[in-house]
């Protein structure tokens, strides 16, 4: 199981919530969790304040993301 599936399922998330409360397609919140497709900064920045964790968390290569601010 990957990281954000697992933050996702401890925070009691479905990805359909999770797809309203960050503004991205179902499909794609799908296809970033599958590792199918990253995402695109701003979806993997969405994506890590919803699920309350660092970018890097869930998607370990973007450590240097953390430093950016998040816009809501």
């Amino acid at each position: 199981m990957n990281r954000m599936r697992r933050r996702r399922l401890d925070l009691d998330i479905s990805q359909a919530e999770l797809s309203k409360r960050t503004g991205i397609i179902y499909s794609t919140v799908s296809r970033i969790e599958l590792g199918i497709i990253r995402g695109t900064p701003e979806q993997r920045r969405k994506l890590a304040r919803i699920l309350r964790v660092r970018i890097s968390d869930l998607f370990p290569r973007d450590e240097n993301e953390d430093a950016k601010p998040i816009h809501k």
